[in-house]
């Protein structure tokens, strides 16, 4: 599979938020792609909109990519929200 430069781990199938909802609701899910392999991730929690890696794959099943997509588009909202909300620093 091509991997496109706008390709993010939400997208993935190998993300995942079972189990771990504090992390989902801060935006981060546990990345599976690396588990099985000699060189496992430190920490295995990404954020949501990090760039695709090597093990990217597009979860292909019709609701769970539809319900994905608009998990996303939440979090992007979220996170312009907060980052409207930022007050100026002084200095």
């Amino acid at each position: 599979m091509t991997r496109q430069s706008e390709d993010i781990c939400a997208q993935c199938k190998n993300l995942t938020g079972k189990g771990y909802r504090e992390q989902w609701a801060a935006g981060k899910g546990r990345c599976t792609g690396y588990d099985d392999g000699m060189a496992q991730l430190r920490d295995p929690f990404v954020a949501w909109n990090a760039r695709a890696c090597i093990w990217f794959d597009r979860d292909k099943d019709p609701k769970r990519r539809e319900a994905r997509e608009q998990w996303i588009e939440e979090r992007r909202a979220k996170e312009q929200n907060n980052n409207e909300v930022v007050p100026e620093t002084k200095g």
